[in-house]
């Protein structure tokens, strides 16, 4: 007598090439914007920014908001965030934030997948004058954890808390890349509107 052969569990091997190819389009579908965002240059079209090859990812180092609710640096995902360091957020500060805030109103509907991110490494000192940031994310951490923050965040131009650079960190938790802060913010934001285009992340 012969063992009935479930059909359902017997794969051609045309079947099998036809698996592969769906799960292959099914990647294309999710990876490809993510990927021509970093890849694809129009003609004529040049990075404004310094692009960090290869990406940075965030690690999970413990911070917190300026008010004391922890978080990991790993929570910077999500949304594409803005990011600026200051020791306690002085005048000069305070003229890098409005530029990025600008930048980020200047992207319209695509404004709320756009944040504001400050991290200060002397809070209490800053405190007061930045009650007035609603729409900053303001962060702080031990020491120990600055230093590794630094790290992750140090250029060849320099470390955060010296080189008044902002950084592009990507929705998924990447740092991938820099502008010196005296750059035109027209420029930066034209970065910003060419992602936000091409990438459905965040």
């Amino acid at each position: 007598m012969n063992a009935s052969i479930d059909p359902a569990t017997t794969k051609t091997p045309n079947t099998r090439r036809l698996n592969r190819w769906i799960i292959l389009a099914l990647v294309l579908v999710f990876v490809a914007p993510w990927v021509a965002a970093f890849l694809w240059q129009p003609s004529g079209y040049i990075n404004n920014g310094d692009l960090i090859e290869p990406a940075r990812p965030l690690a999970d180092i413990d911070i917190a908001t300026i008010d004391g609710q922890p978080l990991s640096l790993q929570d910077l995902d999500a949304k594409w965030s803005l990011v600026y360091f200051s020791t306690d957020c002085p005048r000069r500060c305070e003229e890098i934030l409005y530029t990025m805030r600008q930048v980020r109103l200047a992207q319209s509907k695509n404004a709320k997948r756009v944040r504001s991110v400050l991290i200060v490494s002397e809070p209490d000192n800053a405190r007061t004058r930045l009650q007035s940031l609603a729409d900053v994310m303001v962060l702080t951490a031990s020491p120990a954890a600055l230093r590794e923050i630094t790290q992750i965040f140090t250029l060849p131009a320099g470390d955060p808390f010296s080189t008044e650079r902002v950084y592009l960190v990507d929705p998924l938790g990447n740092l991938m890349m820099s502008y010196s802060s005296d750059i035109d913010p027209s420029k930066m934001r034209k970065d910003l509107v060419r992602l936000l285009k091409v990438s459905q992340v965040g």
